[in-house]
Formats: structure tokens, sequence, C-alpha cells
């Protein structure tokens, strides 16, 4: 069973955190709102200032449910694009955020150019050491490093368009 947080600031050790948030019929590690927050935010480790990158420490469990919940929860401004874990390889992965959790169409998708591309190709193409592949429909990619992965995530943010503020 499911328990939400009725603030951020109630909670600011993610081992509480991780108690604070489980769903134990489908995945008992760390995939939780408290700690999502943190991570993303401005809690212990930050990840990137955009606040658009989630981390996770464990990779294969479910956490998309869990983050819309979370930003429907929190009301959020600026949605989560990519989520980082590892895999079972030890490398990583930089997964893109769909637009909603029955459809394969993302909040936004690694770059274009990248798409279809593997190993040293994609390595020199992007100027990123590591890379593994990002598959051709762009909604995933991965390397060896979390810093690789984490700069493929960066690098299509950077060039992501930016909603200009109406006058």
């Amino acid at each position: 069973q499911k328990q939400t947080i009725n603030r951020l600031d109630e909670t600011k050790d993610l081992k509480e955190c991780n108690t604070r948030w489980t769903d134990s019929s489908r995945c008992s590690v760390l995939v939780n709102a408290c700690s999502m927050a943190l991570v993303c935010n401005s809690g212990p480790v930050q990840v990137d200032p955009s606040g658009e990158l989630l981390l996770l420490a464990q990779g294969g469990c479910p956490w998309k449910e869990h983050l819309f919940a979370l930003e429907k929860e929190l009301k959020v401004d600026v949605l989560i694009k990519f989520v980082l874990y590892p895999d079972q390889s030890g490398h990583w992965r930089v997964q893109c955020v769909p637009a909603g959790l029955n459809t394969f169409q993302n909040r936004l998708s690694l770059l274009e150019e990248w798409r279809g591309v593997r190993d040293e190709a994609l390595s020199e193409l992007s100027g990123i050491p590591g890379c593994i592949f990002v598959h051709a429909s762009g909604f995933i990619g991965g390397n060896r490093t979390q810093e690789g992965a984490l700069e493929m995530a960066k690098r299509t943010l950077q060039t992501a368009p930016r909603a200009v503020p109406s006058t």
C-alpha cells in the first residue's frame, strides 16, 4: 500500500523516504516520491540545475506511475524529461519520460542524429565517450558510465526548444 508524503521538508533523509513511499506489490527498492523529488530538485544530490533529470540508484523497477503521481501531487512547474539508471550489466541508461502513461510519445526524445547509431560511431558523433546506443525511435540510450549517460541527457536538453515567455 502506498503512503504519500505531506511535504517535502518533512523528510530530508533518503533512507527514511524509502520507507515512506513504497509499493511492495511491485517493487521494494528505491522508487519513491521523496527520493525522486530530492534527487531531481534541491536535495543532497544535484543531478542538473534544470530540474529535468532524475537519477535512480537502481534500475529494473517501475517508476513512471510514481513520477506522474509525484509531479501531479507537487504541481511541479518543470517536468522531468529523462530518467537515468544502471542496467543489469552495470552500464547506464538514459530513458525519456513519456508524455503520458499509455503513449509512445516522449516529452523530449534523444537527439535525432544519434538515433540508431551505436558504440564508437555514436561516441564520435556525439563527442561523448562510452556511448553504447540510442534506440532508433530515440526513447532510450545507453552509456558505459553514469557521467556519459548524464551528458547524453544534458546535451539533448541543451538543444531542446524552450518556450519563450509572452510579454
